[in-house]
């Protein structure tokens, strides 16, 4: 019976991950493009991108100008939502505008299934799609997508 090898194993996630980061990176800035469009349309919420920076490292989301209660938080800025990726650490931070704003971390890794990598955050594992809904929808905004 053949052994199961550990570095082999490791090789094999280490090439995949290399391998599709490109495909996740492209699907999360897309899956945001969706979002952002379907909350514009459903809420009028006048979100303005989401853009990507010069170096494919930044995909950012602004926001409408805030209303007067909201102003006295954030200040006269509008409200941004930065998600950032670090291809060493394979990992997407979100981070928000916003005073004792600290980024969510979510790790990249090699799920066995299609498509191959996901978002993990704790033991939970989300697809680009997921990931990018709950980001602009229930982070962002604040919706509750399950009520």
């Amino acid at each position: 019976m053949a052994e199961k090898s550990r570095i082999g194993a490791k090789i094999k996630r280490d090439q995949l991950l290399a391998n599709e980061l490109e495909n996740l990176w492209d699907a999360l800035y897309s899956a945001m493009q969706a979002a952002c469009e379907k909350v514009n349309q459903y809420w009028d919420s006048q979100l303005k991108g989401p853009t990507l920076n010069d170096h494919n490292s930044l995909i950012y989301v602004i926001g409408p100008l805030p209303d007067e209660p909201k102003k006295r938080q954030l200040g006269d800025a509008s409200p941004r939502l930065d998600v950032r990726i670090d291809r060493k650490l394979r990992q997407i931070a979100a981070r928000w505008s916003g005073p004792e704003s600290s980024p969510t971390i979510y790790t990249i890794a090699a799920n066995g299934e299609e498509p191959p990598l996901c978002l993990k955050l704790g033991d939970k594992q989300y697809s680009a799609h997921e990931l990018a809904e709950i980001l602009v929808a229930e982070k962002f905004l604040g919706k509750d997508l399950d009520s």
